[in-house]
């Protein structure tokens, strides 16, 4: 904002404090963007992290329903890694009480990749 009056007292033409006024604007947005994909990238990161950590146990196809608010924010490289990950320890799969097994969870790293 400084700048900006700045350029007002020094006489600015309406297009210089225009450009000057999209050029601030364009920074705040990428800056906010930045934040965001932070903020969101950690929270996926906990998502990942509780089912590493054997704490929660959901279908494959559950977790990436999960994911859905936080994809936009993420490469699928870094999704497919996280869902590898995840499914690398031998474990078996509770969802809405069925039992899956071990082969089911090969077939749905095989979905995921």
């Amino acid at each position: 904002m400084e700048e900006i009056n700045k350029m007002v007292e020094h006489g600015a033409t309406r297009n210089e404090f225009e450009q000057h006024a999209y050029k601030l604007h364009a920074d705040l947005k990428k800056t906010a963007k930045s934040k965001a994909f932070k903020s969101t990238e950690y929270k996926a990161n906990l998502i990942v992290q509780s089912v590493n950590e054997s704490k929660v146990y959901l279908h494959p196809a559950r977790i990436k329903s999960g994911f859905e608010l936080h994809m936009s924010y993420l490469t699928e490289k870094h999704v497919n890694m996280a869902f590898k990950n995840a499914w690398q320890q031998p474990k078996a799969l509770f969802v809405e009480n069925h039992v899956f097994s071990d082969s089911d969870q090969e077939a749905a790293l095989k979905v995921i990749q």
